[in-house]
């Protein structure tokens, strides 16, 4: 290396770079700090009368539901089940529940076997398939035991189309084999699965 090259690096090598954010340097009245602004000096502000929650449901509430936390978690009203519904909670239950609970629900899923201290149950026999409606509209935006709550990665709607599609999966999972035709069962076998 040539000694000019040498001394350059030499002289950056003792700089160092801070990217300069300007939002973090610029005036502002911090959480639980006193501020002029307003009246009762508080920088929080209540929340405006008429503030609408994103949890919000668009329709007719259908029911309420206190959470542990000791808020209410609004149940919107079910959509009409189409097949557009049943479509959307296929694709969303593959994405965010069959991690856990299994492509067919049955709680068999190599994530499952990872989850020694509760596996998470199968969806198609009781408990669970005993829940009503609202009660699994709640676990699915609450969480329950280790499940998380879903609300950041499900919005209202999805969560009404994955427990339709989730119906529909029970359904399917009750038929005895004695009714499915050849081509049913044909399907079932190239699947894994067994009568």
């Amino acid at each position: 290396m040539k000694p000019a090259l040498l001394l350059i690096a030499l002289a950056f090598a003792g700089c160092t770079y801070e990217q300069w954010d300007p939002m973090e340097e610029q005036s502002k009245p911090l959480p639980y700090e006193t501020s002029q602004l307003f009246p009762d000096q508080r920088t929080m502000r209540p929340i405006p009368a008429g503030t609408v929650s994103r949890e919000a449901p668009r329709g007719t509430l259908v029911h309420l539901q206190d959470r542990p936390d000791g808020g209410t978690l609004v149940i919107p009203q079910e959509p009409a089940l189409t097949n557009a519904v049943l479509d959307r909670g296929e694709h969303e239950f593959d994405i965010v529940c069959a991690a856990c609970h299994g492509v067919r629900g049955n709680g068999t899923s190599v994530v499952a076997t990872k989850m020694a201290l509760r596996p998470p149950p199968s969806l198609l026999i009781p408990p669970v398939s005993a829940l009503d409606d609202q009660q699994l509209y709640a676990i699915v935006s609450d969480g329950y035991g280790l499940m998380p709550p879903l609300r950041a990665w499900l919005s209202p709607a999805d969560r009404w189309a994955v427990i339709e599609y989730l119906h529909a999966v029970q359904l399917a999972a009750a038929v005895p084999a004695s009714e499915l035709g050849p081509e049913d069962l044909d399907q079932l076998a190239r699947d894994g699965g067994s009568p």
